[in-house]
């Protein structure tokens, strides 16, 4: 996997007979640059056309892609964009990208994992995390249920992006819903 870029999305589907795609990104509040110019769709290159935001998502024409039967190829294929564009400036709102490997701890419980990726409903972002079980898979621990933790700013009593760390404050019993055991 190229290390300047980020999954961010995937093709839902071709929209229309003149080649365009669909793409749903991973965040819900995805805002994808103005002057967005290439795209990476599984393992190739694209250069965009035009590019427009559609519903929970994007409609996306890429150049020498003319027919539907054209964009039905690309359906279902991770969508790539450059890190460059998910780097915020101080004081700005961070992208979630930004969080990758940061390790998540959780007040008056300790750590939990750290970030590998994101997903989203429609209404709501989470981190997936790894446990120091098996870092490259999304599970909390050995004696989660679940892998994901709400991403909501009121959560959050620290980020600290020198030592790569999120100090969440969540409401009480609320890990109790993703572990077996008790916490």
């Amino acid at each position: 996997m190229d290390s300047h870029f980020l999954k961010v999305a995937y093709v839902s589907k071709s929209h229309g007979i003149k080649g365009e795609i669909f793409i749903r990104p991973f965040n819900s509040q995805a805002n994808w640059p103005q002057t967005l110019l290439s795209i990476k769709i599984g393992e190739r290159f694209f250069s965009i056309e035009r590019c427009s935001i559609h519903k929970q998502g994007f409609i996306v024409k890429l150049k020498n892609c003319r027919t539907k039967e054209e964009a039905d190829q690309f359906q279902s294929q991770p969508v790539f964009l450059a890190k460059e564009y998910f780097t915020s400036k101080k004081g700005d709102d961070i992208y979630l990208a930004e969080l990758l490997g940061f390790e998540v701890e959780v007040s008056g419980y300790g750590a939990i994992g750290k970030v590998l990726e994101f997903q989203s409903d429609k209404y709501q972002d989470f981190l997936a995390l790894s446990s120091g079980l098996d870092k490259d898979k999304p599970v909390v621990s050995d004696k989660c249920r679940a892998c994901l933790v709400p991403f909501v700013l009121d959560y959050i009593q620290k980020l600290d992006f020198e030592k790569k760390r999120l100090l969440l404050n969540l409401p009480e019993n609320f890990l109790s819903l993703f572990y077996t055991d008790p916490v």
